[in-house]
């Protein structure tokens, strides 16, 4: 479904409507469906189809439905109407069983590629473990010291080599490789120490004059 917000609630009606109908089997909310044709005027692609077919199922009586009845001028409800007169009238339901052993038969028959969403326990059940996999945080493994010091190793040297400026980091020096780094590693949840940071910059530092800066930068002229 495009929106569970609602879709758990709807779970537990026994009987639907027809607009409703249409709308969850466009795997689309009811509200959302209907306000999005008060808005433009269209209906969702097949909506149309997907209403007349049922309407079809209704007058032909492949459909049983539940007489919600008319109205009356004295404030009565007549039960008893033409199927016709209950459909234009919106005053009619049908079961969700009814409803799921005819769209059944219609896949038994080759007319549905599939049974809706919205009746099919198992696809429900399937579609609520995937969403839940995919709300899932991933397994916070610690970087351990030496990877940590290796990774940081590598963007200090990028960094610089990029024409970053490679001096300390101090309150009024903020454009600095040290505290671009610092920024990274805290973002990446791996903060580095001061001492550490300039250890890695002596490093990085005494790395420069062994390999000097060349115009195009290359992974293979870090040495670690």
């Amino acid at each position: 479904m495009q929106n569970q917000n609602c879709y758990k609630f709807w779970k537990l009606s026994k009987s639907l409507k027809i607009d409703d109908i249409v709308a969850l089997w466009c795997d689309v909310e009811p509200s959302q469906f209907n306000h999005f044709v008060s808005q433009t005027g269209y209906s969702p692609s097949c909506a149309d189809a997907k209403r007349v077919a049922i309407e079809d199922a209704l007058t032909s009586e492949e459909l049983d439905y539940i007489d919600e009845g008319t109205f009356t001028r004295n404030g009565g409800l007549w039960i008893g109407n033409p199927v016709e007169e209950l459909i234009q009238k919106d005053r009619l339901r049908i079961s969700k069983d009814v409803l799921k052993e005819w769209f059944i038969q219609k896949y038994e028959q080759g007319y549905l590629d599939e049974i809706p969403t919205f009746l099919d326990e198992e696809k429900q059940q399937a579609q609520q473990i995937s969403e839940q996999r995919a709300h899932q945080e991933l397994p916070n493994k610690e970087m351990t010291t030496r990877n940590k010091n290796t990774a940081v190793k590598i963007m200090y040297a990028m960094l610089i080599k990029s024409g970053w400026d490679n001096t300390y980091p101090t309150s009024q020096n903020r454009g600095s490789a040290n505290s671009e780094i610092a920024t990274l590693l805290d973002g990446l949840g791996l903060p580095v120490g001061h001492k550490t940071i300039g250890d890695f910059l002596q490093e990085v530092q005494n790395l420069e004059k062994e390999y000097p800066r060349k115009l195009t930068f290359d992974h293979s002229d870090i040495p670690f």
